[in-house]
């Protein structure tokens, strides 16, 4: 699966997402918090997301550092949470900071 992202303000226009991917420029980095499920999908490496209520999903980079805090990534699969972090672009978050919810 090849996920496009576009960018704003950045030169970076459009390119392949890796799984550390960055923002040389402050304009492409927006603060931003976010609730819905974590869900991790398998398809020969481990891609990361985030459902909101109303079924948008938004791909995230998470650290090993920070998923520790809370039992690691696969702690968190199917866990409703509410994630900060910096919106890399439209569906890409690297995420800061996790909240483990308790399910609605």
């Amino acid at each position: 699966m090849t996920i496009l992202v576009l960018t704003w303000g950045c030169r970076r226009a459009a390119e392949r997402v890796p799984e550390a991917a960055t923002c040389d420029s402050p304009a492409c980095e927006v603060d931003i918090t976010l609730s819905g499920w974590f869900h991790i999908v398998w398809n020969g490496s481990a891609r990361y997301y985030l459902v909101r209520e109303n079924a948008q999903a938004t791909d995230l980079i998470i650290e090993e550092e920070t998923a520790q805090l809370y039992g690691g990534r696969a702690a968190l699969d199917r866990r409703h949470v509410t994630l900060s972090g910096v919106r890399l672009s439209p569906t890409l978050i690297r995420v800061r900071s996790i909240h483990l919810e308790r399910s609605p």
